[in-house]
């Protein structure tokens, strides 16, 4: 899943608590998987 926004701190912690590791990704990386046909449109976005 990707997010698109910034995540505040309880967001991180309940993500976290859940056991979801929050990462940054470079520009490439994102467009990489938003181009890969895995992402079947999936992307969040908080804030």
């Amino acid at each position: 899943m990707s997010v698109l926004g910034n995540v505040s701190a309880a967001e991180r912690r309940q993500a976290e608590a859940q056991g979801i590791e929050l990462v940054s990704v470079s520009l490439q990386q994102l467009i990489v998987h938003l181009t890969n046909g895995k992402t079947n449109g999936k992307v969040a976005e908080l804030g």
